[in-house]
Formats: structure tokens, C-alpha cells, sequence
């Protein structure tokens, strides 16, 4: 289960992750860069809250990444315009 996501990690810091897990309010994701060891049982996925993600949108994390690198901080009113990430049925 590999899906990308976008993810609110601490202060509102913008993250692509990689879904790959899934328990009752956590989501279990990785960096991209490291699913291959997740994979391989290297390291292990690091839990978000439900809440903190996101259908992944290459145009607004661009825009939260652009704010981010600015002034470490990232605009409510943009998350606000993205999809909670649902499990698939």
C-alpha cells in the first residue's frame, strides 16, 4: 500500500509522504526516499494523526513548501483547500 500523501507535520511544515499503513486514527507513513527500507523491515513508518493528512496536491505543496522555506510558517487558509485523505473502500 503505497499511496502518496501530503502531510502537516509539526508548526505546519509541508511533507510528500508515502502511506503504508493504516490503523484505527494513524496513518502510517514514509519519505520516499525510504520506502524500500520500511519495505525491507530497515525502519519503521512514523505514525500521523488522521487529521494532519491529506490528498496529495502538487500545486498547494508547492505553494506550503514555498511559504515554509520563507518564514517557517504556512497559511491555515491554504490547508483548509485540501482533502483529508480517506481511506479507499
Amino acid at each position: 500500500m503505497q499511496e502518496g500523501v501530503l502531510v502537516m507535520a509539526s508548526g505546519g511544515k509541508p511533507l510528500r509522504r508515502m502511506l503504508m499503513g493504516i490503523s484505527d486514527r494513524v496513518f502510517y507513513l514514509a519519505n520516499p526516499e525510504i520506502t524500500a527500507a520500511v519495505e525491507a523491515g530497515e525502519t519503521e513508518p512514523v505514525g500521523f494523526p488522521q487529521e494532519d493528512v491529506f490528498e496529495f496536491d502538487e500545486a498547494i505543496f508547492t505553494a506550503l513548501a514555498d511559504q515554509w522555506a520563507r518564514r517557517r510558517a504556512t497559511d491555515p487558509a491554504i490547508w483548509r483547500k485540501l482533502k483529508r485523505y480517506a481511506v479507499p473502500a
